[in-house]
């Protein structure tokens, strides 16, 4: 095609993110899945996912343009190109392309991987916030701090991360699993708060590290110099907006 980039041709090698409801999009690919008799999911959802993917991918790249032009790095923003794939070979990374433009590639799993995360950390931050007492806050952040786990069962993490494996590894597709608890509790969801103030901060890192290769004008595809990785980093974490921003 006249005046497309090489890395605007090169997304046509990643299968797109449809433009629908994310939720809606998770059901489709249980429904395609082996063993899955058409069952739909029950689990919540973030906020944020009521929303296309591409929509959230591309609210999240443009608070980085803001962010990396604030910090001066903005010269190699306009031949970037985001993009959000189904494809199941790819987590997420930064191809550079010969005319200088570059892609970054991310796989809708790492979204769903990432609010299992977050949603685990929700819950585990309302469970210890859930007090009007200050003195059973204080105890609860010792006993936190003392198990090393944020009040968080670790084996119920390791349960939803499996699943997630195993489903992306055997069927090509995102999934998440609903657990007993959450749908006991979903029609009191107050720790969702919780999991969405984690997750939109993790999003903005994750893809700020991807898009920080480009700015930096990083030439390897992969995670061959432990250097660059650090700088990507960091500079990912410059971007993100207080109380995250690192100084």
């Amino acid at each position: 095609m006249t005046g497309e980039s090489m890395a605007q041709a090169a997304t046509r090698g990643y299968l797109p993110v449809g433009d629908e409801d994310y939720v809606e999009d998770l059901n489709r690919n249980a429904a395609e899945g082996a063993g899955s008799n058409g069952r739909r999911w029950r689990q919540a959802f973030p906020e944020l996912f009521g929303r296309s993917l591409p929509l959230v991918v591309g609210k999240a790249a443009a608070e980085l343009t803001v962010a990396f032009t604030a910090l001066g790095k903005a010269d190699r923003l306009p031949q970037l190109v985001v993009f959000p794939t189904r494809s199941h070979e790819v987590s997420a990374h930064y191809e550079p392309k010969a005319d200088n433009t570059g892609l970054v590639v991310l796989s809708d799993s790492l979204f769903t991987l990432c609010s299992i995360y977050c949603r685990q950390l929700g819950q585990a931050t309302f469970d210890i916030s859930n007090t009007t007492s200050f003195v059973k806050l204080g105890l609860r952040m010792i006993i936190a701090q003392m198990k090393g786990t944020m009040g968080g069962d670790p084996a119920r993490l390791a349960v939803l991360l499996r699943h997630h494996h195993i489903n992306r590894r055997a069927h090509g597709m995102a999934t998440a699993v609903a657990t007993r608890r959450d749908v006991l509790d979903r029609d009191s969801l107050s720790h969702q708060d919780f999991s969405d103030l984690h997750l939109m901060p993790a999003i903005r890192f994750f893809l700020g590290h991807e898009m920080a290769h480009h700015v930096l004008g990083h030439q390897t595809e992969c995670a061959q110099s432990p250097e660059q990785e650090t700088q990507a980093d960091l500079l990912a974490l410059q971007a993100e907006p207080e109380p995250f921003r690192v100084r």
